[in-house]
């Protein structure tokens, strides 16, 4: 098994002649498309759900059946199943050298996506959560920045981003950090 990448819209940012593409993974047959493009960067997103997620409505439905379980917050059954895909992934990534220093196009990884949306409404839990997620997602040792959009509390070690329309006034929440924009949409479809 490989991957394949579907594009979750238009390039988001542009580096020289290089231009950075945000990419959901999917299993799929081997497809070695990234040779033939080589200027296109991309930004994967390492996520368990398809949109939705906050919900639990885009997560897998045998995840549903897990006794106890309570998405997108500081619960251990949550966290054993978020930390067993997240490293699947980047084992798959990495086996199938997409990393930007194996000479793969992926030069950095995101874990959640706009969960600073919800963090407060699991109070205590949520902010637990996201220094977890964090932590998880730099342990596994991808050799590449990991990214949190819309994530104002991102640990120092994590680039937190902008992701949406208005982003011309977006600052990180640190000095060190770059200001990056990760989504620009204008409506949904």
């Amino acid at each position: 098994m490989s991957f394949k990448l579907m594009y979750s819209g238009v390039a988001m940012s542009q580096l020289g002649n290089s231009i950075i593409l945000k990419g959901y993974m999917i299993l799929s047959s081997l497809l070695n498309w990234w040779e033939q493009v080589a200027f296109i960067f991309i930004s994967g997103s390492v996520h368990m759900f398809v949109h939705s997620g906050t919900s639990g409505r885009g997560f897998p439905v045998w995840l549903h059946d897990i006794p106890g379980i309570v998405f997108c917050t500081d619960n251990e059954l949550f966290k054993e199943e978020m930390k067993r895909f997240a490293k699947k992934i980047v084992g798959l990534i990495q086996k199938e050298s997409l990393f930007s220093w194996q000479g793969g196009p992926i030069i950095m990884l995101q874990i959640e996506n706009e969960y600073g949306n919800i963090e407060e409404s699991y109070g205590q839990k949520g902010k637990d959560y996201v220094k977890w997620a964090a932590k998880m997602a730099v342990g596994l040792g991808a050799g590449v920045p990991w990214v949190m959009c819309e994530q104002a509390d991102a640990p120092e070690y994590i680039i937190d981003a902008c992701n949406g329309y208005y982003c011309d006034g977006f600052k990180p929440n640190s000095n060190g950090k770059p200001v990056l924009w990760t989504k620009n949409w204008d409506g949904w479809a």
